[in-house]
């Protein structure tokens, strides 16, 4: 995930992947169409163990810098165990939408309303490599397979890491 901020580093964007909610059965927000991110709670989210970006990314979403406090403590390296949780009724998370592009048609997805959220995705070389043909390739590869609406900066929110 990108910008990374670092002088010696070069950044190649790639695409622009938004955040989703993934909800239980029987939350209130599973009415919605679509969710203002200003409306979650961050004491019902489930995010990834400390270390992980995405988990810093997704708590800036919900406005907090601390995790759940669902009344247990659960670490997680793994959205598919988050999403799991989510489907036996504890809390909600956040996804990343390419972790989900089988289920985007689910009664568990839900999309935010614009700007969405989203990260940007990029090739991170160093400020000295040189094989410009390889990264150029790499990316043409990689964006000929992500949905092109991802390759498109929209109207977004993009969320940042430290």
């Amino acid at each position: 995930m990108s910008p990374l901020h670092q002088n010696s580093i070069r950044e190649v964007p790639l695409f622009y992947e938004p955040f989703l909610l993934y909800l239980p059965n029987n939350h209130r927000f599973i009415k919605e169409k679509l969710i203002l991110a200003e409306d979650l709670d961050p004491r019902e989210v489930l995010v990834l163990e400390e270390g992980h970006c995405f988990r810093e990314q997704a708590l800036s979403i919900c406005g907090s810098k601390n995790s759940s406090s669902m009344g247990f403590d659960y670490q997680s390296g793994s959205i598919e165990a988050l999403k799991n949780l989510v489907q036996k009724g504890v809390g909600y998370t956040l996804v990343p939408e390419l972790s989900v592009v089988n289920e985007l048609n689910s009664a568990h997805i839900r999309r935010f309303t614009n700007p969405e959220p989203v990260r940007e995705i990029s090739i991170a070389v160093h400020n000295s490599y040189i094989k410009e043909s390889f990264i150029t390739n790499l990316k043409d590869i990689i964006q000929k397979v992500v949905p092109r609406r991802l390759l498109k900066r929209q109207s977004v929110v993009e969320v940042e890491w430290n």
